[in-house]
Order: C-alpha cells, then sequence, then structure tokens
C-alpha cells in the first residue's frame, strides 16, 4: 500500500459528484485519484518536474526530445509507439507536452481498458526503451514539428521575447529544437545524442519529482491498488528542482520598443512589465484584480475608448510564466490600420487606464466582485473530458498545496491592496518592453532572431522618447470619460496647488533630459516624509528605513526638510450659503455624455449625538440650509451642447455665483489651513452624478 493517504479535504465544486484521494507512494510520488462512476473514459497525466530550462547547453531541445521518446516503447512493451496504437484502438489516444519547467505526459482509453492502459503507462516511467532506430526517426519527427511551427507567428514572436533576454538565463533558450541541434551539431562535436537522452532522463526522471492523475469509473480504493502496484517501482533519487536566480531581463532588454515583421498580414501590440510571479499570492490575486480592469470591455474601459476611436479590435491582459519567480504582465492588443498609425497613441491611453487605476487605489468591492463571479463559476463549471481534465490539474499539483488542487486561483479570499498595488508600480515606462508587430516594417529591420528567422529592430526607449510618451498622454486627457474631466475640474477649482494640464503640457515640450538630470540634486537636497493609511508600526518601520537611506548613511542623499519647507496642503473656502457653479463643454468633441459633480464643503466633525447630527445636517446639508456651501461642476457632452448655452444665459439667484474664470475665482477666495501644518482640519464630502 501506499506510504501515506492523505484525507485533506480537497476542496471541489459543489455540483461535482466524484470522488477524490491523494495518495504518496513510498518511492515519495505524489499521486490524485479520481473516480467518476458516471464516466466511460480512463485517464491519467504523469507530470515531471523538468522541462526544456534544463537543457544541456548546445543541445536545445533535449527535454522535448525525450518526450518523443519516452512515449516511443518499454521493455515490458518493447513494440514501437504500440501504446499509441492500444489506446487508439480503444476508444481513446496518447499526448505530450514539453514546457520551460515540466514535462505532461496523457493518455485517455474506454473505462474497461483501465488496468492494462495504466500499466502500459507506468512503464514508460519504469523501464523505458531508447533504441538506436527510434531515435533517428524521433529527431525527424522532432524536426518536422519546428519546420510546423516555423511560420506561426505566435511561436516566432515568443521566441524572440525570450531571444530578447539575459542570455545565460533559461528564458533564453530554444525549447522546441531541431535537426540541427539534435544531430548535426551534437554529430560535429562528436555527442552521442542517444547517451546524453539516457543521461537527461536518469538525472532529471526522479518518483519525487513527479505528479500523477489518475481517472477512473472504479472505486477510489481499486484505483489506489493499480497506482501503487504499477507506479511504486519508479525510481526515487530525491532529485532537486532546477534552481533559478536572478531575473531574465536586464536594463539593456527593457525601456525598448521591438519592431518584428510577421508572417501574417496583423498588427499587433504586446506591452510587457516583467513582474514577481504572482503564484506566490494565488488567494490574492494581485495580477487578476489589474487583469480584470486594464481587459475589462464595458464602457468606460480602455478596450471601449479604443475601439470607438477604431484603433483597435481586441484587447487581453494576462499574467505570463517566465521562470518559478518571475512572471511577465502583458497588455495584447490587436490593432487596425487606423491603430497602427496611432500606435503611441495607444500606449499613451494605456498609461493613463494604468494611471486612473493608481489614483484611484485598490477597492475590495472590485476584489470581491472578482471573487464571487470565479466562485460561481468554479461551483457551476460543466465537465470537461477526463484527459483535458487530468492533465490541467497535473500541470498545476507543484504550485498549489493538495487542498487546492482543484481550485488552484478561482476562490480568491484574501484582499491585500499593497500586494496588488506592488505589482501596479512595476507597469512604469521604465520596466516595459514594446513588442509591435507589422508587415509595414518589411525593409526598416536590421537584425534576425536566429531560430525563426523573425526580421526585427530594436530601438532603446530613451528619455526623449518617454517624454514624447508622456506628452501623448497629457494630449490623450480629452479623451477620458466627462466624469473624469469633471473631477478635474473640481480639483483645479479648489487646491491651492493645483495647475491646469495645458500648463503642465506646455512646460514638458520644453524640458530637455539635461533639465531633469540638473534638477535631481536640487530635489533631493532636501526632503520630508509622511505616511498615511497605514498601521502605526509599519508608518514608523518605513520612516525609519528611509531616513537611514536618505540621512544617516555614510554618504547621505539629502537632509531633512526644514520646517518652512514643509508641504502645505490647502483648500478654497467657499462661503456659507452659497452656491457656486463652473459650468463647461467636454474636451472630447465626438462624446456625446455629459458628467455633474456636486460638492458639500464641510469642516471636520467631532463625534456627535444623533440630536446634533441631526441638526447639523439642517445647517449645512440639506437643501437650503443656511450654512451650506456647494460646488457644481458641470461637463457637458455635444449631445447636450444647446443645455450649455442655456446655462450660461440663464440668470443666477442671489446666493448664486457663476464661475467663469477659474484662476481668478480662486484667487478671490480664502484658504483652508494646511492639516499637515496643524492649522485648522477640515473634512470633504463630495458626491457625483
Amino acid at each position: 500500500m501506499g506510504k501515506t493517504i492523505v484525507d485533506c479535504g480537497i476542496i471541489k465544486a459543489r455540483n461535482d459528484n466524484r470522488e477524490y484521494r491523494r495518495v504518496v507512494l513510498e518511492n515519495s510520488l505524489e499521486a490524485l485519484l479520481v473516480s467518476d462512476p458516471d464516466t466511460d473514459k480512463c485517464a491519467a497525466s504523469m507530470d515531471v518536474g523538468v522541462g526544456h530550462f534544463s537543457d544541456p547547453p548546445g543541445i536545445e531541445g533535449l527535454a522535448h526530445f525525450l518526450e518523443h521518446m519516452l512515449f516511443y516503447a518499454s521493455e515490458k512493451y518493447p513494440e514501437e509507439d504500440s501504446f499509441d496504437k492500444y489506446t487508439s484502438q480503444h476508444g481513446g489516444g496518447t499526448n505530450a507536452l514539453t514546457g520551460s519547467d515540466h514535462t505532461n505526459y496523457h493518455f485517455v482509453a474506454n473505462a474497461d481498458c483501465f488496468e492494462e492502459a495504466l500499466d502500459r503507462f507506468s512503464q514508460f516511467f519504469v523501464k523505458p526503451l531508447m533504441s538506436s532506430d527510434a531515435v533517428k526517426r524521433e529527431i525527424k519527427a522532432v524536426d518536422s514539428e519546428f519546420q510546423k511551427n516555423f511560420l506561426s507567428d505566435s511561436w516566432r514572436i515568443g521566441q524572440l521575447r525570450s531571444h530578447l533576454s539575459i542570455e545565460a538565463h533559461p528564458y533564453h533558450k530554444f525549447g522546441t529544437g531541431n535537426r540541427q541541434t539534435l544531430e548535426v551539431q551534437p554529430k560535429a562535436k562528436g555527442i552521442d545524442i542517444r547517451q546524453e537522452l539516457i543521461k537527461f532522463y536518469e538525472e532529471n526522471y526522479s518518483a519525487n519529482l513527479m505528479h500523477l492523475v489518475v481517472y477512473g469509473k472504479v472505486p477510489l480504493d481499486k484505483i489506489q491498488d493499480l497506482v501503487v502496484q504499477k507506479f511504486n517501482a519508479i525510481s526515487n533519487d530525491n532529485r532537486s528542482c532546477l534552481h533559478i536566480s536572478g531575473q531574465p531581463c536586464s536594463g539593456e532588454h527593457l525601456q525598448v520598443l521591438v519592431r518584428a515583421v510577421p508572417i501574417c498580414d496583423d498588427h499587433t501590440l504586446q506591452v510587457q512589465w516583467p513582474i514577481p510571479r504572482s503564484i506566490h499570492h494565488y488567494k490574492e490575486i494581485p495580477c487578476g484584480y489589474l487583469t480584470h480592469l486594464i481587459g475589462h470591455e464595458g464602457e468606460g474601459s480602455l478596450f471601449h475608448a479604443l475601439k470607438r476611436l477604431g484603433w483597435a479590435t481586441s484587447l487581453s491582459a494576462y499574467e505570463s510564466f517566465a521562470d518559478s519567480n518571475s512572471s511577465f504582465f502583458n497588455v495584447f492588443i490587436e490593432m487596425t490600420d487606423a491603430g497602427h498609425e496611432h500606435m503611441q497613441d495607444i500606449v499613451g491611453l494605456l498609461f493613463k487606464y494604468i494611471d486612473i487605476i493608481n489614483q484611484s487605489g485598490i477597492f475590495e468591492w472590485i476584489h470581491d466582485e472578482i471573487a464571487a463571479v470565479s466562485e460561481t463559476m468554479f461551483h457551476n463549471q460543466d465537465k470537461i473530458s477526463p484527459m483535458s481534465y487530468v492533465v490541467s490539474i497535473a500541470s498545476d499539483m507543484k504550485l498549489y498545496p493538495p487542498k487546492d488542487w482543484l481550485v488552484r486561483s478561482s476562490l480568491p479570499s484574501k484582499f491585500n491592496p499593497s500586494i496588488t498595488c506592488a505589482v501596479l508600480e512595476k507597469l512604469s515606462s521604465r520596466n516595459l518592453r514594446i513588442f509591435w508587430v507589422s508587415k509595414n516594417f518589411e525593409g526598416e529591420t536590421n537584425m534576425v532572431e536566429p531560430w525563426y528567422a523573425t526580421a526585427y529592430r530594436v530601438d532603446k526607449l530613451t528619455d526623449s522618447t518617454i517624454q514624447e510618451k508622456l506628452t501623448k498622454s497629457y494630449q490623450n486627457f480629452k479623451f477620458d470619460e466627462p466624469r473624469f474631466h469633471a473631477s478635474y475640474y473640481r480639483s483645479l477649482i479648489l487646491n491651492d496647488h493645483s495647475w491646469p494640464w495645458e500648463e503642465d503640457l506646455e512646460m514638458l515640450e520644453t524640458l530637455k533630459p539635461k533639465d531633469l538630470s540638473g534638477f535631481a540634486p536640487t530635489m533631493l537636497s532636501r526632503a520630508f516624509l509622511e505616511c498615511w493609511n497605514i498601521e502605526r508600526n509599519e508608518a514608523e518601520s518605513i520612516v525609519h528605513h528611509i531616513e537611514d537611506v536618505f540621512f544617516n548613511g555614510t554618504y547621505p542623499i539629502c537632509k531633512p526638510a526644514l520646517p518652512s519647507q514643509l508641504v502645505t496642503s490647502r483648500l478654497i473656502t467657499l462661503d456659507e450659503g452659497a452656491s457656486y457653479v463652473y459650468s463647461t463643454e467636454g474636451l472630447n468633441p465626438n462624446d456625446e455624455n455629459s458628467a455633474l459633480i456636486h460638492y458639500i464643503q464641510v469642516t471636520a466633525l467631532r463625534e456627535l449625538t444623533k440630536r446634533e447630527l441631526i441638526s447639523f445636517f439642517h445647517e449645512h446639508i440639506r437643501v437650503g440650509a443656511p450654512k451650506r456651501k456647494v460646488l457644481s461642476v458641470r461637463v457637458y457632452g455635444n449631445k447636450h451642447s444647446s443645455d450649455l448655452e442655456a446655462d450660461k444665459n440663464e440668470a443666477v439667484g442671489p446666493n448664486t455665483v457663476r464661475i467663469d474664470d477659474i484662476f481668478s475665482f480662486r484667487a478671490s477666495q480664502p484658504l483652508y489651513g494646511s492639516q499637515r501644518r496643524g492649522y485648522e482640519q477640515m473634512k470633504v464630502q463630495s458626491s457625483s452624478k
């Protein structure tokens, strides 16, 4: 029997009538057993924790080659390709795949063939047969697969992304292999590829690195007996998983624009940021939160704006695996011909959208909404084919604790905005790679990727390029929704230290890189640090750490700011009993929507009794209250342009002030004292429609 049988409370969907059991064999192989009384098939998937990242230098594709060879024959069943013939004759089939850090083997057959199919399958991992004749034939099969992929843009651009990374990092490798890497080059170096294949198998295919899922119609006890009987013979050499240190991209691979020529006549744009792999926070789903927002297609989303402009036909946001510790956050956009001509505008809108997420903050209600939808989908999922099911589970078993093998990331349960913010901070213009793919670049490239011969060129995104994109971001402000424009005008009217975006844009266009580098010493000569909305102990720890770096080192960066230099944050004071109105047309003449923000200004409240609160409401909040201070900001879209004219020509009441010039009004009003300087505190309440 197995060494350990653990009833670990594997979480399953409410409508799932299958039974599950985790078993750890004496050789440390970990297995999940699935009993489905309603199935007419049996299936199994063996996932081995080694992939093409472990290919020896100079023998690219060896792990993939072994995947082909292992399914060919075994000592117990020496007839070549007999397992594939057996499953085909009994209502099923076989397949396998090689990933960067794992290789998966799987089959499906009729349920009444369960025991023999499982025995044939197990022998590939007990004693595979790798004959010389099979080696020659399977090299041709691998090369044929490479030739098939040679004209696939997904493979070509994928390998280009890998090629543009640190050469010593496994992410840089060419994982498929071909005749050149598996026959021509080894033969030229006097390397026996069959011996290398056997050596790779013996050094990496250890039972402690394997995860097995077995799916059958029979009860769990019967499945367990068969699994123990047939898989306990796999050798356990206590091998370790490949340890990878460092990031796949260095500074030379970031802040780059890569233009590439595809096979298909498409225009695509992929913006990619290296980030820490989020699987370590699968309960908090930081990437899931951001992909939900950035990849959203509803009204007000980035894609909605791009589609209305006629620039994009699809947009997706997702995380892609780089290594055990690193990932890439990706935004992939299929562009129209017009979109191709406005690539920089699209990137500017993307960064504007990310900036909106940054400014808005991370909301628990969005996390809860994602969690609710994910939970509903998990508990109401349809059954998929047994082979697809076992592959999907086995491929991820090493990533999750056993109780979450079926759930994986489907039931996020922890809201932690700081983890999501940490990923969001990585989505900056200094940490990105842009892959711009179009046939229009034919004749404009100067390099060729070595494996798929993809023509490309790389341009560094210099300070001037980033300045240009930031300029585009400001210029694209007019494409924001009117509600954001209304919020902008409210801030411009009320905040003492605020400037119109047109002035920011004008200043930006005059700045040079030398201006920024020259300003850095001045900016860092004095510093003041404040922490808001975090726990006291955490705030003190952050402050002490930064003070040690800024002020207390051997070569301190700067000095503490003088009391007179502390930042003041003051708001315009509105008069009691007065209503202020600011009306303007929308910045985007093609947007028919309008927006209204109604702002009520009150001073900070102490704890009030119910009677005092009612009295306060009647004096300060209700319509017509004697001490009510109101600002109404109205932004009119083109559908309501006539209403704007009527609004401006309408006579105002005795207690209503129409704001025609924001800066003249701001100069005429007194200011509230700064919260940060210890003067009178105030509290702002705002509602928008």
